[in-house]
């Protein structure tokens, strides 16, 4: 443990960001819970550690974040008793009440402090209702596109206390998810909307230059080209131009 600490100060040092220490200790829990050996952090987290994967440094407005997103596919989620919901109610967390109060709860706050939503890819058009996850006493969102995220997850570290190995989305993939997440988003969430462009643009401008197949394949995985055209007409136009170099076609 002490060796891990050793290397986490060095990236830190090397000028990885860490998440604060609230949030440090939220993941740490997280994978005391073993959550994480059957699901993924897929937001602002997960783009923090591509600073680590790419060596490349993000702004840190992009990174900022109290919520913990945790991607699960049903078919990876291990059977068991785990009991995660016991687990986070035991730490402080509560259950964040639906819309519809007949619905579970999918989401977690440890008030004032952090939020962990958790989230399984939809099928078809959807069940409306949050979806349970067998064996960790949790619920789940439904989230469009979160199947094409999540599908081969690269290794990733997390640098909380004495670091996390996890898995989390490939960061070229990440990067169209989020033109795909923009361009559905209601204009009244524009904060979140220049966050995901934000995102996108960073690593599309470190793909185009550094790794150009990477990007092309991931556009090539992705079934639902008009679906990210609204997302990526919010691009400048360099990275508009690079997409479409990369086969991008609307």
């Amino acid at each position: 443990m002490r060796e891990r600490a050793r290397l986490r100060a060095m990236l830190v040092s090397g000028g990885m960001t860490p998440p604060t220490n609230i949030m440090a200790s939220v993941l740490e829990l997280l994978d005391a819970t073993r959550v994480l050996r059957s699901s993924l952090p897929i937001g602002s987290h997960a783009f923090a550690a591509y600073e680590g994967m790419l060596g490349v440094k993000s702004d840190k407005n992009l990174l900022e974040t109290r919520d913990i997103d945790i991607g699960a596919d049903l078919r990876m989620v291990r059977q068991g008793d785990l009991e995660v919901g016991t687990q986070l109610a035991r730490a402080g967390f509560l259950e964040i009440p639906s819309l519809n109060h007949a619905t579970p709860a999918s989401s977690w706050q440890l008030p004032g402090k952090a939020r962990i939503d958790f989230l399984v890819p939809m099928v078809g058009k959807g069940s409306g209702a949050p979806v349970r996850l067998p064996g960790l006493g949790v619920d789940a969102d439904e989230l469009r596109y979160l199947d094409y995220l999540i599908e081969e997850p690269a290794m990733a570290v997390l640098l909380t206390k004495y670091g996390l190995l996890v898995q989390v989305p490939q960061p070229a993939r990440y990067a169209i998810h989020k033109l795909l997440v923009a361009g559905s988003r209601p204009p009244s969430e524009r904060a979140k909307i220049a966050k995901d462009i934000g995102q996108a643009s960073h690593l599309i401008e470190f793909f185009l230059q550094f790794d150009p197949h990477a990007l092309a394949s991931a556009w090539g995985a992705m079934p639902w080209p008009m679906a990210a055209a609204a997302g990526m007409a919010m691009l400048e136009e360099q990275y508009r131009q690079g997409l479409a170099e990369c086969g991008a076609r609307v």
